[in-house]
């Protein structure tokens, strides 16, 4: 609480900008809940701490979108209190403002809209989309086409031949593995089933959270319906592909994976240790029988916030369906290695990694989003961003809000800070030592400015 009664809350500090921005939205969704009268805004920015209290230019920012509010009431001392009956509340509260760096951290992950004074927090997607916009237009692909080719021909290998095939591509965060899968997904067969799932910061970790996903997706369950409404179209989903009386006790086992209980008698699932054994198989049989009528592909993403149990299934998936139409493609960030180690190796899954983009392809995107923009710019932006096609475009977004001498962005600066923060410190203390000198820099001046001495070892 600060000293004029408003309140301010912060998320842990660590991990990509992108996962602070979602527990910082679903923070915010949560208050909101508790206080639909007040005002709230979610703002990202590098922040000093007095205490555990932020102040300086994040505050500031949120201030002044809060303020944009006409008639913003001050969020008072003592407001917390019991969450009000959903009957009490208000129809329609107060919008949960963001700056742009927030805005544009979402994108894709929530429901962004803008009115005449800044954009609005709308509700979660439960199925992520995986393009961004720049603009106001859906960002290019571009410098991906030796990539593409790849993934499409194991694709269509997987669906002609048939044989499952598996690829796990990795990149740093920002160098668009979502942007590629998207383009891919347009070049699938239109008869394919696509099952997707993409991996959640908050709940990372949490046993069967991706292959639930994936039963909830193909069932076509959107989130927030009922239960029976859940059984219904979980049983659908299953009816589709097994026929008779075996559809349902098959959807009371996924039921199990997917949270939606069936509360059917089954003895395997009432016993602990034969349970995990009876949902494996009851997702091998379905699959199974959706790789009857056709070809499955099946997308993870931002598989860094994956779960070992789920990766096993598909392991499983892979091995017991090798001879069927059944492609898997797994994203996500270098660390999944540390986490999860060499994923499907001995169901010959693809390795693939993501290189920066070559200058030409950078380039070509400046090109396309800012017209007429002289040669020297594009240098200079193609520069800074370092094929990097986050920092890019954030950068194009940058110039053209603000201009040619436009700063670097928070969210870039919060991206590279956070792969700073990974570094061991002694490695930081020589980073931090070398920017003094600018691009350059040589081991003695380092060392003269540290005080003497190897810092680290070369």
């Amino acid at each position: 609480l600060l000293a004029d009664g408003s309140m301010v809350a912060r998320v842990d500090e660590g991990g990509a900008p992108v996962d602070q921005a979602v527990r910082a939205a679903r923070c915010a969704m949560a208050l909101r809940e508790l206080l639909p009268e007040a005002p709230l805004a979610a703002v990202a920015g590098r922040g000093q701490f007095h205490g555990p209290v932020p102040v300086g230019e994040v505050i500031e920012r949120a201030s002044a979108l809060l303020g944009a509010l006409a008639g913003a009431a001050t969020l008072k001392r003592g407001a917390l209190g019991p969450s009000p009956a959903p009957s009490a509340l208000p129809p329609g509260g107060p919008a949960i403002r963001l700056d742009d760096a927030m805005a544009s951290l979402l994108d894709g992950r929530f429901e962004v809209e803008r009115d005449e004074t800044s954009a609005l927090l709308g509700r979660e997607r439960r199925t992520p989309t995986t393009t961004r916009t720049l603009l106001g237009k859906v960002s290019p692909c571009v410098g991906r086409r030796r990539e593409l080719a790849t993934l499409e021909a194991l694709y269509f290998e997987a669906v002609e031949e048939p044989v499952a095939r598996a690829v796990v591509l990795t990149a740093p965060a920002g160098l668009g593995k979502s942007r590629l899968i998207t383009e891919l997904r347009v070049r699938m067969d239109e008869e394919a089933e696509v099952w997707t799932a993409r991996g959640d910061p908050v709940a990372a970790g949490s046993p069967f959270a991706l292959v639930g996903q994936l039963v909830r997706v193909a069932a076509g369950l959107q989130g927030g319906e009922s239960l029976d409404a859940r059984r219904d179209a979980l049983l659908r989903a299953v009816s589709r592909v097994v026929p008779g009386d075996a559809a349902r006790p098959l959807a009371a086992r996924l039921g199990e994976l997917a949270r939606v209980p069936f509360e059917v008698p089954d003895a395997r699932i009432d016993d602990p240790v034969l349970r995990g054994d009876a949902m494996r198989e009851a997702f091998l049989t379905w699959l199974g029988a959706a790789l009857g009528r056709g070809p499955v592909a099946i997308v993870l993403d931002d598989l860094q916030h994956g779960d070992a149990p789920s990766l096993a299934y598909l392991d499983a998936a892979l091995r017991e369906h090798a001879d069927a139409p059944l492609f898997v493609l797994a994203a996500g960030r270098p660390e999944i290695e540390e986490r999860f180690g060499e994923l499907w190796a001995e169901r010959e899954a693809q390795p693939m990694r993501l290189t920066r983009l070559r200058a030409k392809a950078a380039e070509q995107l400046v090109r396309r989003t800012l017209e007429g923009v002289d040669d020297a710019l594009v240098a200079r932006i193609v520069e800074r961003a370092d094929g990097n096609p986050f920092f890019l475009e954030e950068l194009v977004r940058a110039v053209w809000t603000h201009g040619p001498d436009a700063s670097l962005p928070t969210t870039v600066l919060g991206m590279v800070e956070a792969r700073l923060g990974r570094l061991e410190a002694p490695t930081r203390r020589v980073l931090r030592a070398a920017s003094v000198f600018g691009r350059r820099f040589w081991r003695g001046g380092v060392e003269a400015l540290l005080g003497g001495g190897s810092p680290c070892e070369p």
